[in-house]
């Protein structure tokens, strides 16, 4: 009974508006959980289950102890303090390291196991540069003069935590990290660095996803106890695989059933029905990265989805994950997927744009955008990166997520240039270390024969008789108009080379490349031509776009209907009217 009461008072957490606390043996060993289970890198999971127990730590500081009784006493009251948590469990992995040199095993293994799990754990409310710009010493050096009595503190922590299990754990991680480093050079031999990325690059990412699993259960299981909720566990296994199998059958269904269509005998419908069955027979292959580089209008998006849920199915992948850099594509996409798959449920729509008005419903989807557990996942390309590589504790808790997964990347020539670089690496970090197949896919691939290094791993054509394809589906004629008046035309150039057009064509389509000069020309367009002329910018909300949308296809219908829209760049790549 005596002990029971010992332990009450090393606290994790307070909760202010009912002054209940959650012990710190409970949180460290719910953490470690968590990180174990949610971890997708078999390579990974005692690293992440050690990395979740030692995280908190430093909250066995009597400082810090003295700091949430006093929280517990007086509530809000308490006087606001700042006090280190992180670095005792940093410290301490270093000190695993140390004790780990009597054993036979690779020096260079030992630091770089301790490098991974202390600066998880040193960054796990914020991340850090590992060299400090100010001091110039490496981030555990940096950790190593802080005051924090640590050896008060580890007392305490072995009064609840058994140091030699802690051990046992850093000796299993040391084996993982041996093998994590033997793959990297398989993958990337010494001849490759320089073309394919360095090894330290790839060390980083796995850093990252470790990163991301830790923040990712500190957190889920901080909010479970706060809210008296049981702790959250993934779907996995056979509960994707059933889903992933429901979700193919309903593809395969609505395509039979535009194959049964009388239009479906046209020769473009009979090409896109030929490229649709060779995507699915390349989900039976292992390959992890691949080009689909197929014609505008020749079904990209339905056959990149029958690949992937084919290939999660047999390969049981924990996600779908659907990129396309524009919104307005993605909208569209988004909704074709619904229905494609039959069951809205298992589709998560995230980006700036998803505005859900029932309170419950938009509390269930914040949810889930907080670390992208749903099935099948929709986003953009920003993202995307903002998941790769941006320093927001929010962004980094969805990286693992990107593993084990398919990830298709729609229109993929329209990442920005400046990042073609960390994106190639990225993708291979995915593809060849993180058990993720990757589809890059567009109309027009960007070429990557001319950088020198950091390229993207060679890739397999998910259709290698484009070609003959190609011809097909050249549906349009360019005509270069743009010398018509000198330095540009103005609204009331644009309004007459409009005139001139409508004469001939009755249907036309105008995209310019600001907002304020779509406004513009539609007003003088409106005056001329009244209730056929249609406006679509960034600046109306989502919902106000996609009805003008719908009115203008309902519009476009009507064979013998003249219809003029006036749109920014919003429509520009695979937008479909």
């Amino acid at each position: 009974m005596e002990e029971a009461e010992e332990k009450k008072k090393y606290i994790a957490h307070v909760n202010l508006d009912t002054g209940e606390i959650q012990l710190l043996s409970e949180h460290l060993q719910n953490v470690a959980l968590l990180c174990k289970e949610n971890c997708p890198l078999p390579e990974l999971e005692n690293t992440s289950e050690l990395t979740g127990r030692v995280h908190d730590i430093g909250k066995f500081r009597e400082a810090f102890q003295y700091y949430l009784e006093d929280i517990v006493e007086n509530g809000d009251a308490a006087a606001k303090r700042s006090i280190d948590h992180t670095t005792a469990g940093g410290r301490y992995v270093w000190h695993l390291k140390e004790k780990a040199k009597a054993e036979p095993k690779s020096k260079c293994v030992s630091i770089i196991t301790a490098k991974l799990i202390s600066t998880a754990v040193y960054s796990h409310h914020g991340l850090l540069d590992v060299v400090s710009p100010i001091e110039g010493e490496a981030l555990h050096e940096v950790r190593d003069k802080k005051e924090i009595d640590y050896e008060n503190t580890m007392q305490r922590c072995f009064e609840e935590i058994s140091e030699r299990q802690l051990q046992e754990l850093f000796q299993k991680s040391e084996i993982e990290v041996q093998k994590i480093a033997a793959r990297i050079g398989t993958v990337i031999t010494k001849d490759q660095r320089l073309r394919y990325g360095s090894r330290n690059y790839y060390l980083g990412m796995y850093e990252r996803v470790l990163q991301s699993l830790l923040i990712d259960s500190d957190w889920s299981d901080t909010a479970s106890n706060a809210k008296k909720e049981p702790l959250p566990h993934r779907i996995f296994a056979e509960a994707t695989v059933k889903i992933w199998k429901e979700c193919s059958e309903n593809l395969e269904e609505k395509l039979a059933g535009f194959r049964r269509a009388k239009e479906a005998q046209s020769s473009l419908n009979r090409y896109r029905q030929e490229i649709s069955d060779q995507c699915k027979e390349a989900a039976e292959s292992e390959c992890s990265l691949y080009r689909l580089t197929v014609p505008t209008g020749a079904g990209k998006t339905l056959s990149s989805l029958r690949f992937a849920l084919d290939h999660a199915k047999k390969y049981g992948k924990r996600h779908i994950i659907y990129v396309a850099p524009y919104n307005s594509i993605l909208e569209q996409n988004a909704e074709v997927i619904r229905e494609a798959v039959g069951n809205a449920g298992v589709v998560l729509e995230h980006h700036c744009n998803v505005v859900i008005e029932d309170e419950k419903e938009n509390a269930d989807h914040q949810r889930l955008t907080e670390n992208w557990d749903s099935p099948i996942i929709v986003t953009t390309a920003v993202q995307l990166l903002n998941a790769l590589f941006s320093g927001n504790k929010r962004d980094v808790r969805r990286m693992y997520a990107l593993c084990d997964s398919v990830l298709i990347v729609d229109e993929v020539q329209a990442i920005p240039l400046r990042c073609t670089e960390l994106f190639s690496l990225a993708m291979n970090f995915l593809s060849a270390f993180g058990k993720t197949t990757v589809v890059l896919c567009s109309a027009t691939q960007p070429s990557l024969v001319p950088l020198q290094q950091n390229c993207l791993l060679p890739c397999r054509e998910m259709i290698p008789n484009l070609e003959e394809y190609s011809k097909y589906f050249e549906r349009t004629r360019i005509i270069d108009r743009t010398n018509l008046v000198k330095g540009g035309m103005a609204i009331g150039d644009l309004k007459e080379f409009v005139d001139e057009q409508y004469e001939k064509y009755k249907r036309i389509l105008i995209i310019v490349n600001t907002k304020s000069c779509a406004a513009k020309l539609y007003k003088v367009l409106k005056e001329e031509y009244g209730k056929i002329v249609w406006h679509l910018s960034t600046w109306m909300c989502a919902e106000h776009r996609k009805d003008v949308l719908g009115k203008i296809r309902e519009e476009l219908d009507e064979q013998e209907r003249p219809v003029i829209c006036v749109s920014t760049q919003l429509v520009e790549a695979g937008f479909d009217f």
